[in-house]
């Protein structure tokens, strides 16, 4: 099948080209790079298309390939065309030996960076895994049906011990009572191109996906550039882009914003080439590629109200390209409206959910707004009075041309210093959440990922573009790229961990900032070559560096290995004929159930599922617990572990508004329970617990495996968790003792609730002596069922902790 299907793709492209080949693309580097282009989103799309009709098969989209190739070659043959063309056939006469060498490096570069060292991100809990679970369930079903049978079985007996769903996988409310339907949160479109990799190369297929849309948006990158300022700024634009930290950290993992960023690229190369033709159905082609964006994110409507303005720029000012405009927005709307018909139809809960909560609302009202003000513009200037106005407005811009572009340098200035000075000091409180306080910072976190010299250089880029006539083809890029770069650095919309924050902005502003800065660069003016040369010379030279810091942390790493063997093991290890698994782990949950084929089910908390598990087992079901805990124990249940999961890998420390200094090594180590009736007589809950500390019963740890300099891990270079279970009614006043060696040379700490946010005890040495320490602490919340001891100690430090003893003292 795999031969199969890259033989139909290979035949596919090559028709494709010949194709383009005869329309009047004679270059092979551009020829060859759209129809490749063309080639995988056809795949996609049709992949996609399968999904919603519930029939998804990877032989499916084969047999429509060969069909769809033959009507091109049959095509070809009806209108007399040659079907035979050397692939290498149309080089670039103006393109220098040294140029094409350099290009295809950079390209070899990239191709070893995004796809030798991937992110095993299996994780359920964020959307790297929630996109990988999707396309699981869309290559073993088909489609993207996720309700299941057992839900309800489960709620009359575990009652509101289990959670109906997972992470991004969730009940819709607005059905009836009497059944539970599961929704997904996400749109389809990137998950059915990694359904397509996991059927080709499973888990590891899928990891490299996004490889595939960065190279192919260098290649754009290029050619874009090329246009501008030639063949030696477009290298320079391809050498920034693709060894930018946000880019490569994205690419190696399974988000969609890297296709995003791939049809963004393509369509306004697609429109920058057809502009000036006036070619209607090539600018609606153009358009409806990049609406293809609203079937891989909803809040891609975003693009709407930047084309709407674009096209009351052009009515306005170059009314005989408006056409042009015109047609790019309809292409992009059609398919923009039937994004949102297959949100309704297919993810409706998801589209309602953010539409109460506000975003969509505010969004659908900006889109309406500037369509609605696009068409009174485009009214107004195709009247009498209109066009007299504007002529007259016309030519005193013309007029003031020098002066305009002063304004607006100045203005361009004058944000970026409110952006870096002002606004990061505006408003500043010491109850400014973290959120609000990135989102102010939000230009310095920016400025992680764009060298300042670029953005700099930057409003000599918009001068280039704006005010030059012969790059009015360009247009589209600097709109929509300047709206884009506006909008998420006034509002990430994200969590604000780095690199987590990050792949908002490499869906464009990163990559717009760059190209922006370094077109300014090429035409910045200054009258001897010899000083430009050295200029540029200074400029990459000086951010090489920058980019050797920023990338260094990740570079040759490969974050989270071990994930992925993790999984397969326990695949084939665990239990699957008439087990159903039970966990309070939101990124476990889902992919046990969707990659692994394990029924698996969220639970709330342990201590409200427990109780309920004997009438569990009556329905003659082998139930099974996840938890961390090495030492469970529960009256009137025996729980047997028969299994482990070891989850453990590299992966940058969580940093807000400051760059990932460190790279940690962290470990999850959980428990595969067997629960079973206890005939025993059940012995009364004893107020005080040792824990019995091993390298096994530990279940958390996290080492520094790589830092920078200014690397700092709240001064200790190992963190050792121990979690442990609290029986019903924890609330009151415990002792935490701990007995070992040379225990003065650490410190410990006690965390409880999601991934440990609640702090119920802050980093202390406790009192006592190298062999025996001691430290009190308060549980308030009665809910609380499990807390984590933490060990803090240097790596190479001589403590060590053997015994724990948990008492409960009032």
């Amino acid at each position: 099948m795999v031969i199969f299907f890259f033989v139909s793709a290979l035949i596919l492209t090559y028709l494709i080209s010949v194709f383009l080949f005869h329309k009047g693309h004679v270059f092979s580097l551009e020829r060859n790079s759209i129809a490749i282009s063309l080639a995988v989103l056809i795949h996609g799309v049709l992949a996609f298309l399968l999904v919603l009709l519930g029939i998804y098969k990877l032989a499916y989209v084969i047999y429509i390939i060969l069909i769809f190739s033959g009507a091109i070659f049959a095509y070809l043959l009806i209108a007399r065309k040659n079907p035979l063309l050397f692939p290498l056939e149309g080089k670039d006469p103006k393109s220098k030996p040294i140029y094409r060498i350099l290009f295809w490096i950079l390209i070899l570069c990239g191709f070893v960076l995004y796809f030798f060292f991937p992110t095993e991100y299996i994780k359920g809990d964020r959307d790297q895994g929630v996109y990988l679970v999707f396309a699981s369930q869309i290559q073993k079903t088909g489609g993207l049906e996720f309700s299941d049978p057992h839900f309800l079985e489960l709620s009359s007996i575990l009652g509101e011990a289990i959670v109906f769903g997972y992470p991004a996988i969730e009940a819709d409310q607005s059905a009836p009572k009497t059944e539970i339907n599961l929704s997904p949160r996400f749109f389809a479109l990137y998950p059915s191109f990694l359904a397509i990799a996991l059927d080709l190369f499973g888990v590891e297929g899928a990891f490299r996906v996004n490889g595939i849309f960065g190279i192919l948006f260098l290649f754009f990158v290029f050619l874009h550039t090329k246009r501008i300022i030639g063949a030696r700024g477009a290298i320079v634009a391809v050498f920034f882009g693709s060894l930018n930290a946000a880019q490569i950290w994205n690419l190696r993992t399974t988000l969609s914003e890297p296709l995003g960023q791939f049809l963004l690229i393509f369509s306004l190369y697609l429109a920058q080439s057809n502009f000036e033709r006036k070619n209607v159905l090539r600018m609606l082609f153009a358009g409806a590629i990049l609406g293809l964006s609203s079937f891989n994110r909803i809040d891609s409507l975003i693009y709407l109200p930047a084309i709407s303005f674009l096209v009351c720029y052009l009515l306005l000012i170059h009314r005989k390209y408006a056409i042009s405009g015109i047609a790019f927005l309809l292409g992009f709307s059609l398919m923009a409206v039937l994004g949102i018909l297959y949100g309704y139809f297919y993810s409706k809960p998801y589209l309602i959910d953010l539409w109460e909560r506000g975003p969509l609302l505010k969004l659908s009202l900006l889109c309406i707004l500037s369509l609605v003000s696009t068409g009174i513009v485009y009214v107004f200037s195709h009247s009498s009075v209109g066009k007299k106005i504007l002529h007259l407005f016309r030519t005193f811009l013309q007029a003031q041309r020098g002066p305009l572009r002063i304004l607006l340098a100045i203005s361009l200035f004058a944000w970026i210093g409110f952006a870096y000075f002002l606004r990061p000091r505006l408003g500043i409180t010491e109850t400014l959440s973290e959120g609000l306080l990135f989102q102010k910072n939000s230009f310095l976190c920016f400025l992680f990922y764009v060298p300042v010299i670029l953005v700099l250089f930057a409003v000599q880029g918009f001068d280039t573009l704006l005010f030059r006539r012969r790059n009015l083809s360009s247009i589209f890029f600097l709109f929509i790229g300047f709206f884009l770069l506006i909008v998420y650095l006034y509002e990430p919309s994200i969590h604000p961990d780095h690199f987590w924050a990050s792949r908002r902005w490499m869906l464009f502003p990163i990559p717009f900032a760059i190209l922006m800065g370094i077109i300014g660069l090429n035409t910045f003016p200054v009258s001897k070559p010899i000083w430009k040369n050295a200029l540029i010379f200074t400029v990459i030279s000086s951010n090489i560096y920058s980019l050797y810091i920023h990338d260094s942390l990740f570079i040759s790493e490969r974050m989270l290995s071990g994930y992925a063997k993790e999984y397969e093991r326990l695949g084939s290890s665990l239990p699957q004929k008439n087990a159903l698994y039970f966990t309070k782990r939101q990124d476990l949950a889902s992919p046990l159930r969707y990659l692994e084929e394990k029924d698996t089910y969220l639970i709330s908390n342990t201590n409200g599922f427990l109780p309920k598990v004997l009438p569990l087992l009556e329905t003659g079901k082998e139930i099974y617990l996840i938890d961390e805990d090495p030492q469970l124990e529960s009256p009137g249940l025996s729980l047997q572990k028969v299994d482990h999961i070891l989850l453990s890998g590299n992966f940058p420390i969580e940093s807000i508004n400051r760059y990932p200094d460190m790279l940690l090594e962290r470990t999850s180590l959980l428990q595969v329970y067997r629960i079973t009736k206890n005939t025993s007589p059940s012995s009364r809950y004893s107020k005080e617990h040792t824990v019995r500390i091993s390298g096994l019963d530990r279940s958390y740890s996290i080492r520094i495996t790589k830092s920078t300099s200014t690397g700092r891990f709240s001064g200790w270079e190992e963190v050792i968790g121990y979690d442990k279970h609290l029986p019903a009614n924890p609330k009151g006043r415990y002792r935490l003792e701990f007995s070992g060696e040379f225990l003065s040379e650490s410190a410990f700490s006690l965390v409880a609730g999601d991934k440990g946010s609640q702090v119920l005890l802050p980093e202390t040495q406790g009192e006592g002596d190298n062999e025996n320490r001691k430290v009190e602490f308060f549980l308030e919340n009665d809910g609380t069922d499990q807390i984590q001891i933490r060990f803090h100690r240097k790596k190479q430090s001589r403590s060590n902790v053997k015994f724990v003893t948990l008492s409960k003292i009032l």
